[in-house]
């Protein structure tokens, strides 16, 4: 063990020297490496043009750590130069929201029975109101995190983690995990940095948000831009009541939550998952009629469906207070109004999926814009009478 340790030393050191004397960027790691400070470079930072910016450093192939301590309380990525480019360019171009002061927050932190640290309104929070707004301190590409060896990603993500400000450190570690990678995993959201690309694929850690306890009836829903984690009240938030996402797919019967959850390591005691067994049984029936419905929908063979077959969706999502899916079950319902050729109809739940789909994923998305067209003038939206054999419309179909 000992001259296979020297050996294995005696070749990163000799790979360092050269890549100092040649003056590469790229710097070698070595996963027998476990001190707190990485000694990769013998302290010698590689160059970079922007001075806010370090790394490339710690390298495993072309994946490399890279970090700012300036941009909002730090921020390290695990990930490629490709990638890195493009987040560098995204802090350079960032604006900061209003909601982003947090000196005069609508919550506090406290520590909730069962559950541990949460976020509780000290006020009335009104439905489509903004809670914060966030940047990530830690991104890791996804392929990365899904492919790499334990024992080489639990040091690199240990050395990544450590070039972030103490304030910020001490609370990634604080989170919910019993290991880094499972911190990664049980509190991180998929965000994507250069479309649907499989390479820009990320886990974003957003701090504050991974505060949000699970509900399977929520009022907070979410929503990543670029940088931005953005959550906002999907419904009337009294005070004293706890804020809350929903960690799963919430439109399943209770016993597939439950399954679920048991990742996370809890089982949901919410108020929906503690009803009375007969009210279990109305609300599982209810999710399995949405799903029915939503296959009826979306098949445009279909001989079951009617004019008001998308308005009995809505109704199931919304006595199963399901506010964060609204956006979806009324862009179906407007959707099938106008194929059938329900001008009225079709304009006024239009509108409304405009106002869900801006709480849930904000403005300018194909699905948002399209709603805004059927609002608008519902005899040229490209569904118009289709169903019942009517005149087609004249605007264009979205890809």
């Amino acid at each position: 063990m000992g001259f296979r340790l020297y050996g294995t030393l005696l070749i990163v050191l000799v790979a360092i020297v050269s890549q100092v004397v040649h003056g590469t960027e790229v710097c070698p790691w070595s996963p027998l490496q476990q001190k707190s400070e990485p000694t990769c470079g013998i302290g010698i930072s590689p160059p970079s043009k922007d001075t806010e910016w370090e790394g490339p450093h710690n390298c495993i192939g072309k994946h490399c750590i890279f970090s700012n301590r300036q941009f909002r309380g730090g921020i390290v990525l695990a990930t490629t130069a490709e990638n890195a480019a493009i987040v560098k360019r995204m802090v350079k171009e960032y604006t900061p929201k209003a909601e982003d002061d947090t000196k005069s927050p609508s919550y506090y932190e406290a520590d909730i029975p069962g559950k541990g640290l949460g976020l509780i309104a000290n006020r009335t929070i009104r439905m489509g109101e903004h809670i914060m707004s966030n940047t990530p301190a830690a991104m890791m590409q996804l392929r990365l995190h899904n492919t790499m060896p334990d024992k080489y990603q639990v040091g690199m993500y240990n050395m990544a983690v450590q070039k972030l400000p103490a304030p910020t450190r001490r609370a990634f570690r604080s989170l919910v995990g019993d290991t880094i990678v499972d911190i990664l995993n049980k509190n991180c959201f998929r965000m994507d940095i250069d479309g649907d690309k499989e390479e820009a694929h990320h886990l974003g850690c957003f701090l504050d948000v991974a505060r949000f306890n699970h509900d399977c009836r929520p009022n907070i829903q979410y929503h990543i831009r670029n940088l931005t984690i953005t959550t906002i009240a999907v419904r009337d938030i009294a005070p004293g009541e706890e804020l809350s996402v929903s960690y799963i797919d919430a439109a399943m019967p209770r016993a597939e939550r439950q399954e679920r959850l048991q990742w996370w390591g809890f089982t949901c005691a919410c108020s929906h998952c503690l009803m009375p067994a007969t009210e279990v049984s109305v609300s599982d029936a209810r999710i399995t009629q949405i799903v029915t419905l939503r296959d009826e929908l979306d098949d445009p063979q279909s001989t079951a469906v009617t004019a008001e077959t998308g308005r009995e969706l809505v109704a199931l999502y919304e006595a199963e207070r399901l506010d964060m899916y609204l956006g979806g079950a009324r862009t179906r319902a407007a959707l099938n109004l106008a194929l059938f050729g329900d001008v009225e109809g079709a304009r006024e739940m239009a509108a409304r999926a405009v106002e869900a789909l801006e709480r849930e994923g904000g403005t300018g998305r194909a699905d948002w814009l399209s709603m805004r067209q059927l609002a608008e003038d519902p005899e040229k939206h490209w569904t118009w009478g289709q169903r019942r054999g009517g005149g087609k419309g004249r605007g264009p179909k979205p890809k």
